[in-house]
């Protein structure tokens, strides 16, 4: 939705079209609101764990749109990653990448282990360069540098303003309340707007 208002042709914008693979619910979600976007043009798409798959990120990057987002270890199959108990023994900032080609695709994952270990899937950057970021460090209750991949930044630095839009729709929501599913939406498409 913060794509763009989408209210008046949601029934025919999440149809897929010939020659669009059937990824899943999620990832026909991104594909559909991907079809606005000139292709081959360097343009990047970011998107969470719940929409993130190697078939999405080959599809994505064959029709020119490259991609990065978060992804669930148990998404990427015969992927060597260590498990959480290992993961907890190395220090603070560890990263690990590993490639493949899927479907003719260079895809990056990179697994980086900072409070809880987050798995990166990429088609355009990597681990490298690393830069360092500061982080509070419980234990010596002071501010310290860690090691983070590129990919994190790029990351980090574009889906904060998704999580702002959510925020301030989150206090700044109109007070209206309504039983109807559908003047829902419209308070939140206006909310948007606004």
């Amino acid at each position: 939705m913060a794509q763009g208002p989408e209210l008046a042709k949601l029934r025919q914008t999440f149809v897929r079209r010939d020659g669009e693979p059937d990824i899943g619910a999620s990832g026909n979600v991104v594909i559909s609101l991907s079809r606005e976007m000139p292709r081959n043009q360097n343009y990047k798409l970011y998107f969470d764990r719940y929409c993130s798959s190697l078939n999405l990120s080959a599809y994505l990057s064959q029709q020119g749109i490259q991609c990065v987002g978060t992804i669930q270890r148990n998404r990427i199959p015969n992927c060597k990653f260590r498990n959480d108990q290992k993961l907890k023994k190395e220090p603070r900032g560890f990263s690990e990448e590993f490639f493949t080609n899927f479907e003719s695709v260079d895809i990056s994952t990179v697994l980086y282990e900072d409070n809880s270990n987050v798995a990166f899937l990429s088609t355009f950057v990597g681990e490298m360069p690393k830069s360092d970021v500061r982080r509070f460090d419980r234990k010596k209750k002071q501010h310290i540098m860690v090691p983070c991949p590129a990919v994190v930044s790029v990351y980090n630095s574009h889906m904060g303003n998704v999580d702002l839009l959510d925020s301030n729709i989150g206090r700044h929501h109109i007070k209206v309340r309504s039983k109807r599913w559908y003047m829902r939406l419209f308070f939140i498409w206006l909310t948007q707007l606004s």
